[in-house]
């Protein structure tokens, strides 16, 4: 069986449930997105944040910027997009030509080893795709939360599995080399959303108001295997930050045979 018969009934979303969203194609929904979701994955949480205009919100791990420029363009904020692989420049110059330089402030560095940002600074946290890459250490996420303000939002939605996976037994799906070892480099931090809410929770630091797999997390996950030719461009693919779509593919039909789904969560919380 190829991989394009593994997608026989994969799924995607019913715009419908996304009416922000009315008149986007599929691509544009994924234009310059980094990983699983786009902007699908933003409006959700986007509808939990109560983002306020004029506030200042940390996109942390932002990639190439597109959710920076949606949340300064949706919602009057000053966003500080901060990411480590990816050159700020790109995004200065996206946010220089939509005429939102003053709004979007793209910075480059590892934030795990250095947090330059003053206590209470921010109005919100929003991490999209990318904190199970860096942020899995109780000590970081301590440090990073000392920059929210009390009462500002931490939200983060990104890649997950349904449940926690049995680490003595890695299935081959998720255990190959490619250009980097998909397990020990990626899916070995995605961990489920109950170990995610115990992670911030365990801080002491958060109330935290939702925590849940997203209802069309897995569809997402199928909708992306899909429609991988459409949705990822040169760029992102060059990156080498998403797997070759015939992997994808076989990962999603590993979930649907075993139960061991790659899917989306979406974690927010308020600071105490």
């Amino acid at each position: 069986m190829d991989f394009k018969e593994k997608m026989t009934g994969f799924r995607s979303p019913d715009i419908k449930d996304y009416p922000e969203l009315k008149g986007y194609t599929g691509k544009q929904i994924y234009d310059g997105y980094i990983g699983c979701g786009g902007l699908y994955l933003v409006s959700e949480m986007v509808r939990l944040m109560n983002i306020k205009k004029g506030g200042i919100v940390l996109d942390l791990g932002c990639g190439l910027g597109a959710a920076a420029l949606y949340l300064a363009k949706k919602f009057d904020v000053t966003v500080i997009a901060v990411d480590l692989w990816n050159s700020p420049e790109t995004l200065a110059k996206k946010a220089y030509d939509t005429g939102y330089s003053n709004k979007v402030i793209p910075l480059q560095f590892d934030i795990t080893k250095n947090i330059p940002f003053a206590e209470s600074y921010f109005d919100a946290i929003f991490c999209l795709n990318s904190l199970f890459l860096f942020g899995s250490e109780p000590e970081f996420i301590k440090r990073l939360l000392r920059t929210l303000r009390t009462g500002g939002t931490f939200c983060i939605g990104s890649e997950c599995f349904n449940r926690e996976p049995d680490y003595e037994v890695i299935p081959e799906v998720y255990n190959f080399n490619w250009d980097w070892n998909i397990w020990d480099g990626c899916c070995s931090n995605y961990h489920s959303p109950q170990w995610w809410y115990s992670l911030i929770n365990n801080t002491g630091d958060i109330d935290i108001e939702y925590c849940e797999e997203l209802k069309d997390g897995r569809v997402l996950f199928e909708d992306y295997a899909l429609n991988y030719q459409e949705y990822m461009s040169k760029d992102v693919i060059e990156t080498g930050a998403v797997i070759p779509q015939d992997k994808l593919a076989e990962q999603i039909r590993y979930g649907i045979e075993f139960g061991l789904h790659p899917t989306l969560y979406i974690l927010k919380g308020i600071k105490k």
